[in-house]
């Protein structure tokens, strides 16, 4: 596999992470998991995208830095 699938690849893994954190706040807000009786604009961050934790944001980071790393070498290789 050359350098720019790699990068290809690890750029949907962050796609899929950092998507997979909203999901599964939405589905915390679905079940009533830390439901409260005032909803505003923050509800959705407050209660539920917290809830998730940091651990996919911070995977998907990763992931990116390390397919714009493999994408910038394909580019610098051929050149």
């Amino acid at each position: 596999m050359n350098r720019r699938g790699i990068g290809f690849g690890f750029c949907a893994i962050a796609a899929f992470l950092f998507s997979v954190r909203y999901v599964t706040g939405a589905l915390y807000s679905i079940s009533g998991i830390g439901t409260s009786s005032s909803y505003g604009p923050g509800t959705f961050q407050d209660l539920w995208l917290n809830s998730t934790g940091t651990l996919p944001l911070i995977l998907s980071i990763i992931s990116l830095i390390i397919s714009v790393v493999y994408l910038v070498g394909a580019e610098t290789e051929n050149k």
